[in-house]
Formats: C-alpha cells, structure tokens, sequence
C-alpha cells in the first residue's frame, strides 16, 4: 500500500521548489545523519537550481520515527515532486541510497533524474572492511571512530542523549548498508558522476572507480580537497560543481 501524502512529504526539508527554479537537486546525507548539512548549500547554487535536502526518518525532525530506511517509499515521495528536471546527490551510504532509488524509479517507469552524483559512497557491494568493525563495535568505540572522521557537531557528542540518539540511528544506517544487495537489473540509464576526497580514509579515489560498471552512461569521477565529509567542509566548491556539471548537454560529456 503506498504511503500517505503526508508520510511522503516528510521526506524533504524545507518548502518545495517555487515556479523559478529549472532544476531541483535532491541531496542524501550520509550515515548516522541528517539533512540539515545541505542547507548551507543554497547559499551558494545558483537561482535556477533549488536544493532539496532528503530527511530520512528516525533524525532531527523526524526523531520520533523509527529509523528504518524504505528506498521504495523515497522513490515513490520523489516521484509526486518530479515536475521538472532533477538530479540526485548522495555522500557516503546517501550514495549506495541514491543508487538503490534510481533502480527503483527505472522499475517503476517514473522519470528518472538527469544526473545521479556519488560522494564518498561505497559502491554497491564492494568490499568495506571499517564496515564489519563498525557493526561489532561497542557504542563508545563506534562514536569515537565515527567523530574521529569529522562532521559530528560537538553539541551531539556533548550530551549522553544525542549521542544515545546518534549511536540508534547509526547502526541501523550501518545495518540497512551490511543487508543491502542491490536489484539485479541492468545498468543505471543515467550519467554518474563521483567525487572523493583527497583525505578521505574510508572511501578514496580508488574504491570510488568501481561506480563505473553501475551506468551505461557517462561515469567522471573527480578528486577534490577533503575528508570523508568534504560536502560540508567545502560545501561552496562541491555545489557549484554540481551546478556547472548541471549546465552540460549530453553532447558534451
């Protein structure tokens, strides 16, 4: 049974795109966390491009709600706002997500974005050995190793709730990630770009060139300054090579 319209809308942050927006980018936080990390991208895409963060359930306004993540359920919410062009961006298991949502789109015969982006995102399958060692370790160890690779407010690690909170919504993240096994369909009909951060010790330049075999379209992978969080410790750069990407016909990739 399809969820409600208002089950669906609460998969978004913020109000809708207005009527001057040409394009809509829908933006999938990594693990553990939640979409408020793409609001600082507005300030810096362009007029046409309205950035729509994703809030999966289970973290900030939606806290309530267990976390249990449904790519089904966000590819139907995706598909009641598809009124105009747009394209998807996942960081970190937002990626493996994205990745799972398009395949779900292309089943159910929606329109499908014109560009999915990847940022530090494992590829679907590949070997994640800090993956097995995050799932067995125990909840101090787990935040410990996590904060460690930035982009964890302190205000969530100061207080023995939020971290309570942040360790509940992480090992179902991580769990969802260890279970997940992609459809078994062809490769995306659509253009996969990649980014990976020149310091990122989880997923670097080389683990991000397995997304090629994932579209039989175009695939550029690009290295850029940062960590495992690079979307927010430049989010400035990130943003707009997404607009620029955006700009590009087909004939020109």
């Amino acid at each position: 049974m399809s969820a409600t319209a208002a089950a669906l809308d609460r998969w978004f942050l913020g109000p809708p795109p207005g009527p001057d927006a040409e394009a809509v980018l829908y933006c999938l936080p990594p693990a553990g966390a939640g979409a408020t990390g793409y609001l600082g991208w507005r300030r810096h895409a362009p007029a046409g491009l309205h950035v729509q963060p994703v809030q999966p359930p289970g973290r900030e306004n939606r806290i309530t709600e267990p976390p249990d993540l449904s790519t089904d359920e966000l590819a139907e919410a995706l598909c009641r706002r598809t009124d105009r062009p747009y394209a998807l961006y996942g960081h970190s298991m937002g990626g493996v997500v994205a990745h799972a949502v398009v395949q779900a789109l292309v089943r159910s015969g929606a329109p499908l974005p014109s560009r999915v982006y990847v940022g530090a995102a494992p590829p679907p399958l590949s070997p994640m050995s800090w993956l097995g060692r995050w799932l067995d370790a125990g909840d101090s160890d787990l935040v410990r190793e996590t904060a460690a690779l930035g982009g964890t407010p302190a205000r969530v690690l100061a207080h023995a709730r939020t971290r309570e909170r942040l360790v509940r919504v992480l090992r179902s993240d991580l769990g969802w990630l260890a279970a997940h096994r992609p459809a078994v369909q062809p490769p995306l009909p659509v253009p996969l770009r990649g980014f990976a951060g020149d310091r990122d010790p989880l997923v670097g330049l080389d683990a991000m060139t397995g997304w090629r075999s994932f579209t039989d379209r175009s695939y550029v992978l690009r290295a850029v300054r940062g960590g495992h969080f690079f979307h927010l410790e430049d989010p400035r750069t990130l943003a707009r090579a997404v607009a620029a990407d955006l700009r590009l016909t087909e004939e020109d990739l």
